[in-house]
């Protein structure tokens, strides 16, 4: 099943859906190896991670850090990427 089914699947099954969200890979792969089926990146704490305010990734670099997270663990992994930088 592609990832994308699993995480329909995962809202659809009666129950609470606990996405975390970790900062980095190394917390996602920890996340995932606690059981988490699911997991949500966080633009705060992506930017926290690597010293910077909350909003202060830019768009390469959130998707960057993203795509990280996504690459470290073998779960769907939905991405906070602010408002879309459609503003710019």
């Amino acid at each position: 099943m592609a990832l994308v089914d699993t995480f329909r699947a995962l809202h659809h099954r009666g129950d609470v859906l606990l996405m975390p969200n970790p900062p980095d890979a190394g917390a996602a792969k920890i996340m995932q190896s606690l059981g988490f089926s699911a997991l949500a990146t966080t633009s705060s704490g992506a930017a926290a991670a690597r010293g910077l305010p909350d909003g202060g990734l830019n768009r390469e670099s959130a998707l960057h850090a993203a795509a990280e997270i996504a690459a470290a663990v073998d779960v769907p992994v939905s991405a906070d990427l602010e408002n879309g930088f459609a503003a710019e």
